[in-house]
């Protein structure tokens, strides 16, 4: 599904992880052609100060990403939006559950999926529709269903001049299927939330441990590994290049646990020093990955 094309291919596509973790997410995305967050969970300030570092301001990002409607997601999107003016994509019932009440949005115009061209969509927000397929420019943004305890939750396959991005966080399961849409992607972002020892002998009451592990809730460091194991017995050579373990919770979870868990994955798959893996941090940006 959403084949690459190796004639399209060209240099500059870079991806930049600000911040990702249970108090906010968000991450840069430079295609070459258009800049673009996914998800805006940090404050506005914190989102242009990671710019700025990366060389970047606000009114260079063109489009924002939402994933669903929860504070970690869209902490500093008001006030962003209104420095950058960027179109912001986002499901329906997600925008009707919390942005569709702030003024300066109600007032946006909103349009439904379809083509959008950069440059010509400032002020708009577009509903997507899980599993179709938006245009942003030379971007095709493929929305994708996820299982969360939100009004509605989307996943990312972003697909752009012979490249393509897959961001999956915030899932209590992969559902069935998913295993295409990741294979041959050149970079995974994927949600390791919890180590389930950590979870279930920590200070959590009952019900929101039962809410983490739930059907509904995050992907622990063991669903990770299944997740890789899948996508590599779908087709063992389409395996991501890059996988980002993100949306760490700092309750249950460590970076030495989620790499650890990785790691002993890859190995088993014989995948050691072919897949190389990044930890997405709460409070400080990682490098840029760059998708030669």
């Amino acid at each position: 599904m959403h084949p690459s094309n190796p004639e399209l291919q060209v240099s500059t596509a870079r991806v930049k992880i600000l911040a990702s973790g249970s108090k906010g997410n968000a991450t840069l995305i430079d295609t070459g052609d258009h800049r673009l967050l996914l998800d805006a969970g940090i404050s506005a300030r914190a989102l242009n100060g990671h710019l700025a570092e990366a060389g970047l301001s606000s009114e260079e990002i063109d489009a924002i990403l939402i994933t669903h409607e929860h504070t970690d997601n869209i902490r500093g999107l008001r006030q962003f939006r209104k420095l950058s003016r960027a179109t912001v994509y986002t499901a329906a019932r997600s925008f009707a559950k919390r942005v569709s009440t702030w003024d300066d949005f109600a007032l946006s115009t909103t349009v439904h999926s379809g083509t959008v061209h950069s440059g010509a969509v400032h002020s708009k927000v577009v509903h997507l529709t899980p599993g179709g397929c938006t245009r942003h420019g030379s971007i095709d943004i493929f929305p994708i269903p996820l299982p969360h305890d939100a009004a509605e939750t989307v996943g990312y396959s972003l697909q752009f001049n012979g490249r393509r991005i897959v961001s999956l966080t915030d899932l209590g399961h992969l559902p069935g299927g998913l295993e295409e849409i990741i294979s041959g992607c050149d970079l995974l972002i994927l949600e390791s939330n919890y180590d389930s020892t950590m979870l279930h002998n920590g200070p959590y009451p009952t019900w929101l441990k039962h809410r983490v592990d739930g059907p509904n809730g995050h992907l622990s460091n063991e669903q990770m590994t299944d997740v890789i194991r899948r996508v590599y017995n779908h087709s063992p050579e389409n395996i991501p290049r890059h996988v980002v373990l993100a949306h760490l919770s700092e309750n249950n979870n460590t970076p030495e646990s989620a790499l650890y868990a990785a790691e002993r994955c890859l190995s088993d798959l014989g995948l050691t020093g072919k897949v190389t893996l990044h930890i997405g941090h709460q409070n400080r940006a990682l490098d840029w990955i760059h998708l030669p």
